[in-house]
């Protein structure tokens, strides 16, 4: 049985607090692509440590036209979506890997339950404590649309993970409180 080619897509601004750990997390990938949007700090640096395949586009205030962008230069079967503050845990590094390869997945694509942590604890109410991002799907099998909050629309069938992605937003308080305002 042939294995499926599994791309990391990562979509990247001035994340070089970030970026390595998470690159760490995605050994198990074939393929990882970065598309920065126009650092300042050395975020290019970071991942051209990782991988030939850095891209620019240019920052326009929101990452959907950055990820379509990025959809099209990745050559796997399978995309996986991260951001540079989210880290793949090793039970959902198994799963991925297990279902990708199962020759009888109906799924075009999969949701993946997220574990939102700030300042090294883990927030487990409120909005956070559910959280489900579509962040794995076949290649050509949908689209980013939306500006804040974006979403990646699929064709077909979607399910859903068991492990989760890990989230580690907001280094501090006023990083917080800066996206907050923001949003």
């Amino acid at each position: 049985m042939k294995k499926n080619k599994i791309s990391a897509v990562i979509n990247t601004w001035n994340e070089s607090k970030n970026l390595a750990e998470c690159l760490d997390t995605l050994g198990f990938v074939d393929e990882i692509i970065v598309v920065d949007m126009e650092s300042t700090d050395n975020t290019v640096e970071i991942a051209k440590q990782y991988t030939d395949k850095v891209y620019s586009h240019p920052y326009v205030g929101y990452v959907d036209p950055a990820r379509n962008f990025a959809l099209k230069k990745a050559s796997g079967n399978w995309l996986l979506i991260v951001d540079a503050d989210e880290r793949i845990s090793a039970s959902l590094r198994e799963e991925i890997s297990e279902l990708t390869n199962n020759p009888i997945n109906k799924y075009n694509g999969y949701y993946l339950r997220r574990k939102d942590f700030m300042w090294k604890r883990e927030l487990a109410y409120g909005e956070t404590g559910n959280i489900k991002l579509l962040r794995l799907a076949k290649k050509n099998a949908g689209r980013w649309e939306g500006k804040i909050h974006e979403r990646w629309k699929i064709n077909g069938k979607v399910g859903q993970f068991e492990n989760p992605l890990f989230h580690y937003p907001h280094q501090s308080i006023a990083e917080f409180l800066k996206e907050i305002n923001f949003y």
